[in-house]
C-alpha cells in the first residue's frame, strides 16, 4: 500500500497484490486510485506516467535477481512502512511450524510418478485419505525443527512427504 500525498487535498492510493504462478513467477496487479484530474481527458496521460514509474521499478528490480524471500528477518532492511510485510513473514513462520510449507523439491522429484495430494489441516485428521508418514527429517523446515511443543500436539498426525 502507498500513499502519495502531492498537496493537502490531492493524493494517490496505490495497492499491490501478488498472486504465486509458479514457485518461481508471480503474477503483480496494481490498483491506483487519486482524487483528482478524474475527468476523461487526464487518464490517458495519468496512465503513461504510472506505467513509466513502474517500468523503471521493475528494470531495477529484475536486475536484482532476487530469487526467494530470506528466512530471517536480519537478512533484509525493513522499516516502519513494512509492518505488513513483517506479520506476513511472521504468518509464514507460523504456517511452516505448524507442516504446511511445502517441500517444492520433494515434490518436483515425484512430479510424474503418481498423483501427490497436499493436504490441508482437516484431511490431517481423517481416515479416508491415503497418507504416508512423515519422516523425522520432513519434520524439519527452512527454519529448523517443529517446536516440541507443537511436535507433542500432532503426534497422530500423517502427511504426505511434501509437506515440510
Amino acid at each position: 500500500m502507498t500513499y502519495i500525498g502531492l498537496t493537502a487535498t490531492n493524493s494517490f492510493h496505490q495497492y499491490m497484490f501478488e498472486a504465486s504462478v509458479d514457485e518461481n513467477n508471480t503474477r503483480v496487479y496494481l490498483i491506483s486510485m487519486r482524487n483528482w484530474l478524474l475527468e476523461d481527458q487526464h487518464e490517458k496521460r495519468t496512465e503513461e506516467v504510472t506505467r513509466r514509474v513502474v517500468a523503471e521499478d521493475v528494470m531495477i528490480v529484475e536486475n536484482l535477481n532476487l530469487v526467494l524471500t530470506p528466512d530471517r528477518n536480519t537478512k533484509e532492511v525493513l522499516i516502519p512502512g513494512d509492518i505488513a510485510i513483517a506479520h506476513y513473514r511472521e504468518s509464514l513462520r507460523q504456517w511452516d511450524a505448524k507442516g504446511w510449507h511445502i517441500d517444492v523439491h520433494t515434490l518436483r522429484e515425484r512430479l510424474g510418478d503418481y498423483a501427490v495430494t497436499i493436504l490441508c489441516p482437516d484431511r490431517r485428521t481423517a481416515d479416508n485419505w491415503v497418507q504416508e508418514k512423515r519422516t523425522a527429517a520432513a519434520s524439519e523446515s527452512k527454519f529448523g525443527a517443529m517446536p516440541a511443543h507443537l511436535a507433542r500436539q500432532l503426534p497422530s498426525i500423517r502427511e504426505c512427504p511434501v509437506m515440510g
